[in-house]
């Protein structure tokens, strides 16, 4: 799954019943969008129960230790305290 952090994706985390899959995850914390990761999470009205979801996916999967992904995992747990 490739691709920008848009409406798409903004729809499948505002689901009811959104889970993680990896490949929404790679997309999500992938190096192609984190330029735009913060912006994403501040203009758009996501569930916050999905974003606690995919960061609790993403540190049971190893992103937060993996170069790849272990910036934009900040960002979202930095994003979601302030949220708090």
């Amino acid at each position: 799954m490739k691709g920008p952090l848009d409406s798409d994706i903004l729809y499948i985390l505002n689901q009811e019943d959104f889970q993680p899959v990896q490949r929404l995850m790679r997309l999500f914390f992938g190096d192609e969008n984190r330029a735009q990761l913060a912006h994403f999470l501040e203009s758009n009205s996501i569930n916050v129960e999905s974003l606690r979801k995919l960061l609790d996916g993403a540190i049971n999967s190893g992103y937060k230790g993996n170069p790849e992904y272990a910036e934009s995992v900040q960002i979202l747990q930095n994003f979601l305290r302030g949220r708090q």
